[in-house]
């Protein structure tokens, strides 16, 4: 797992490798999983894997600090 994974259009929040996938998580505050899916997709953060075989996986989560609760996130295969 590593954290703030710079590429040439931003940083994705953390990156997280497996055998047999890659996963992509953007975290926001008080906003929607929607935003933070769409950012991975934007900034392109699986493009330096676009030569590996595994799955790469984007995962758009969204904190509450209202309600100290994780509202719905989303998932995708990119």
């Amino acid at each position: 797992m590593q954290s703030e994974v710079h590429n040439a259009k931003g940083r994705a929040d953390s990156l997280v490798e497996t055998p047999t996938h890659v996963y992509f998580l953007e975290f926001k505050l008080n906003s929607d999983a929607e935003s933070a899916l769409q950012q991975i997709k934007t900034k392109k953060y699986a493009a330096p894997y676009a030569a590996d075989s595994r799955i790469k996986v984007g995962i758009g989560i969204n904190f509450n600090s209202s309600n100290k609760e994780m509202t719905p996130w989303l998932m995708e295969i990119l």
